[in-house]
Parts: structure tokens; sequence; C-alpha cells
């Protein structure tokens, strides 16, 4: 009973940090790289019509992943840590095809 509710604290603690990280690690690189879109195409004068397509797909994909890694975090703040169970396991791809 005692190293159950162990792991049990471990795991909850493993999964705090990881949706930190979550945050952090992504986030925080992909709103650099949207400033930085944002700041070339305010200031550079001689972009051709395809840089700048490409670099508002840029800047729109990274917004959804922001908004994405948002959206669990807010998910894990409201249910609660404790609700969300990790489970591994293997995955046949050609039984599933």
């Amino acid at each position: 009973m005692i190293d159950y509710q162990i792991n049990e604290i471990e795991h909850n603690l493993i999964l705090e940090k990881l949706f930190g990280k979550i945050s952090h690690e992504f986030k925080t690189p992909l709103n650099t790289i949207m400033a930085i879109i944002d700041l070339i195409k305010n200031t550079e004068k001689n972009i051709t019509e395809g840089i700048s397509k490409n670099l508002e797909m840029i800047f729109s994909l990274s917004n959804h992943i922001v908004y994405l890694v948002s959206d669990i975090i807010q998910y894990v703040n409201l249910k609660g840590i404790k609700d969300i169970n990790v489970i591994s396991s293997e995955l046949n791809l050609k039984k599933i095809i």
C-alpha cells in the first residue's frame, strides 16, 4: 500500500514537470519565431510575395501549435493532474491498416 502511494505521488510530480516543460519548451520558442516573422514583415521592404506567403504560413502554424499547447495546459489545470493517466502500449499499424 505504501509503495503504491509513493508511486502515485511520483507519477503526479512527473506529469506536473512534463506539462510545465511542454509550456516552456514549445510556447517560448514559437512565440519568438512569431515575433521575428512579424519583425521581418514589418521592417523588410524587398520581400517577395512568395516569401511573404511562406512567412505567413510559418506564423499561422506556429500560432496554431501555441494554442494547442495552451489548450492542453488549460485542460490539465481545470481537470487536475490526478485525473490524467499516461498509458504506454504497443501499436501494430499492420493490424490497423
